[in-house]
């Protein structure tokens, strides 16, 4: 494994691709667990294609939500799968607010936030989500 690249932003990404990447924490990769030797931090990071990331944008539509204890959770599908995409309330009250409101079934969304692997399933921490219209979602499977 060598030429990997530490993306420090935003990787777009299909879900299909998500769930194809692996956690970092099971690689036996020397220079990765030389160079981050935390495994907490390990554990955040997922490859692909030769790409170290953590960070995630994604678009499709929200196709459920619920919520639960302290989080908004929404289903998301962009056509290649569904993941559950997490808005904490203990961690910003006033965006927990305003993604309640705003984020209903139905709509066409971008997110960004970081990908998460637990109980054997993929998810992502919403850090910040916008509207889209669907011919932005369409076109996006083009590129």
């Amino acid at each position: 494994m060598t030429d990997l690249i530490l993306s420090k932003i935003y990787v777009k990404f299909y879900l299909c691709q998500i769930i194809s990447s692996k956690s970092l924490l099971n690689q036996n990769d020397s220079i990765v667990t030389e160079s981050i030797k935390d495994p907490k931090y390990l554990k955040k990071l997922f490859l692909f294609n030769n790409k170290i990331f953590s960070k995630v944008e994604i678009m499709g539509k929200i196709i459920g939500r619920s919520i639960k204890d302290q989080r908004l959770i929404l289903y998301i599908d962009d056509c290649t799968g569904v993941i559950e995409s997490v808005v904490w309330r203990n961690q910003n009250e006033t965006f927990y607010q305003l993604a309640e409101k705003a984020l209903q079934s139905g709509l066409f969304v971008r997110i960004n936030g970081n990908v998460d692997y637990f109980n054997s399933k993929y998810s992502i921490n919403l850090d910040n989500y916008g509207k889209i219209k669907l011919i932005e979602f369409i076109l996006r499977g083009h590129q």
